[in-house]
């Protein structure tokens, strides 16, 4: 593929107001001499998102739907207007430095079925953690009951060139239209978390690979819109039905359960608001798969 390719962001808002502004301005000067599309894809936004959208100045197409039907199923629906060769799929509150989304195209274009992701950075120039390591229930079973090593992210290189990873943070990730679509992109009955591990683990499974390219740097606030949509409790409990359902599909319901069980155990024994919303959503798996 030629190095003037085009690349579609998709962007995803829910309550996005105080970031979709910066995000999308940075969009134009970090695609270079690309042609950029830029398609917004708003969950059903109670505040100002839309209007910051239009005051961006930055031509997109927007997408406004009725209902928020979750992270995968809005991206979807990116994906299927998507008019380049190339898309990434980009969190409101990531920003582009410029020429950034130029280099991460041209990172991806050099290896075949691949997903792309930047090195995150906070606003202090510090690195975030968001390299994984492949997630199976017995390891994470083992972590929580500190039978094992804690499951955790760790940062990536500072520099060099891209590493391989099992499955990296979705703000950001980037990948051919074509293998995108050949996966059917995001699977939409993950509301919201582990789509991203489902993605990256669904094209190593094809036989491709996961990259993170430490020379590609983007800013991150992390988790603008969830701090803004149902408050850290909610969050929780989305975590933990995320995790099931992919442990779900990639081991059977008896992987999903065992994983529930230890939930329930180690969260329903602290008395934070956070762990008994986890411990919730616990009780519902097991709920569920009976």
């Amino acid at each position: 593929m030629g190095i003037t390719e085009g690349v579609t962001a998709v962007v995803v808002t829910y309550r996005s107001g105080p970031t979709i502004e910066t995000c999308l301005r940075s969009l134009p000067a970090a695609a270079g001499d690309r042609p950029l599309q830029v398609v917004v894809v708003d969950n059903a936004s109670d505040d100002d998102t839309l209007a910051r959208v239009q005051a961006s100045g930055v031509p997109a197409d927007v997408v406004k739907r009725d209902s928020n039907a979750g992270f995968g199923t809005a991206n979807n629906e990116g994906l299927r207007r998507a008019s380049m060769p190339w898309v990434v799929f980009a969190n409101p509150d990531t920003w582009w430095p410029p020429g950034s989304l130029d280099r991460l195209v041209a990172v991806a274009a050099s290896h075949d079925e691949a997903i792309i992701c930047p090195a995150l950075e906070n606003s202090n120039g510090t690195l975030q953690a968001t390299v994984e390591t492949d997630l199976t229930a017995s390891r994470v079973v083992r972590g929580m009951l500190r039978l094992g090593r804690a499951v955790r992210p760790s940062v990536p290189p500072a520099s060099g060139p891209p590493v391989e990873v099992d499955w990296a943070h979705g703000a950001a990730m980037c990948m051919s239209v074509e293998l995108a679509r050949e996966l059917g992109g995001f699977d939409e009955r993950f509301f919201l978390f582990f789509e991203d591990l489902d993605l990256c683990w669904r094209v190593r499974q094809a036989g491709g690979v996961v990259l993170v390219a430490p020379e590609v740097r983007v800013g991150h606030v992390g988790g603008a819109s969830m701090k803004r949509s149902g408050g850290d409790a909610w969050v929780a409990g989305q975590r933990v039905r995320g995790l099931a359902r992919f442990l779900s599909k990639r081991e059977g319901a008896g992987a999903a359960r065992a994983y529930a069980a230890a939930a329930l155990l180690v969260y329903g024994l602290t008395p934070t608001a956070v762990h008994r919303a986890m411990a919730r959503a616990a009780f519902g798996v097991l709920r569920s798969a009976e």
